[in-house]
């Protein structure tokens, strides 16, 4: 699973501004399952790793993930916040996402359009 990591653009060029270091330090992930009846199950922490040239986290999930909804909840620790190179903190500091996991035809597990 991938979760790009968009900085603040450099007020002189516009580009994005690099982000200083690994904004995986002292950020912790953890994945929510949600049932169909409104239940939670217990939380999935994967082991994060930054790939700067892509701007992005890749989350790796021990063991299977199985079908269904989720909650992906990311957050930073506030007194060593992500920076990037104009030492601007990554915000917000805490980052939800919901999404839904679906076998396609071949029975590969993917990421589905809607959360339905």
């Amino acid at each position: 699973m991938l979760l790009p990591i968009v900085a603040a653009p450099d007020p002189t060029t516009g580009d994005p501004s690099p982000m200083l270091g690994d904004p995986t330090f002292g950020a912790a992930f953890e994945l929510f399952p949600h049932a169909d009846d409104g239940t939670w199950g217990p939380p999935l922490s994967p082991a994060a790793t930054w790939d700067a040239a892509a701007g992005q986290v890749a989350l790796a999930f021990a063991g299977t993930l199985a079908p269904g909804r989720y909650r992906l909840l990311a957050t930073w620790d506030a007194a060593q916040p992500a920076v990037d190179a104009a030492l601007r903190e990554l915000r917000p500091e805490r980052v939800a996402r919901w999404l839904r996991l679906e076998l396609d035809a071949a029975g590969v597990l993917t990421l589905s359009t809607t959360l339905a």
